[in-house]
């Protein structure tokens, strides 16, 4: 069964720019809004990372993703970059994340990763007309969605298994005949 489905991405995406809203509306006051921002992305990356650890259910590798994850935040948290570069780096490696567990050949990655640059797009620009970062966040989780919607590693070892298995059956069904027809042709009756 496929986890990772575009309504449970549609659910994700209203939780993700509820709390990107509400993380940077509560440090807002205290941190300025260019540092409430960096926290807000973070803990949404956190968020996202988290959603996709639990749809996808890595059979291996989670340690190594998660410290990966705290490792670059403790060096954009040390170096503080503008916050393009911390956008840009933390969508990068989601987008990594991401097809390294899910998709098994190239076009599927570079397709994901077209529709990840419309979803920066989509959200970039609607923060930039609304000014609003609720909406920013789900015009980008909404169209960052139909990843969902391409073929994974799941589905393709689904197809080749039961491909396999059929192929096993005509196999033993030839096999079978073949030794039927040695049989009479060594004792005919």
């Amino acid at each position: 069964m496929n986890t990772f489905s575009f309504s449970r991405n549609i659910v994700a995406a209203l939780v993700l720019s509820t709390l990107v809203a509400a993380v940077h509306g509560a440090l807002q006051p205290f941190a300025g809004s260019p540092d409430a921002l960096r926290m807000a992305l973070l803990v949404t990356a956190f968020g996202y990372l988290a959603f996709l650890l639990q749809q996808l259910r890595p059979p291996f590798g989670m340690v190594l993703i998660l410290a990966g994850t705290l490792l670059l935040s403790f060096a954009l948290l040390a170096f503080n970059p503008p916050l393009l570069v911390w956008l840009g780096v933390m969508l990068a490696l989601l987008w990594l994340v991401r097809c390294v567990l899910r998709y098994q050949h190239l076009t599927h990655c570079m397709l994901d990763a077209l529709i990840n640059g419309l979803a920066i797009c989509a959200g970039l620009s609607v923060v930039l007309h609304t000014h609003s970062l609720w909406l920013g966040a789900w015009s980008y989780f909404l169209a960052l969605a139909f990843c969902a919607l391409l073929p994974s590693r799941q589905q393709a070892s689904s197809a080749s298994s039961s491909y396999f298995s059929s192929f096993q059956q005509a196999r033993s069904s030839a096999e079978s005949a073949l030794r039927r027809l040695q049989k009479n042709s060594v004792h005919p009756s």
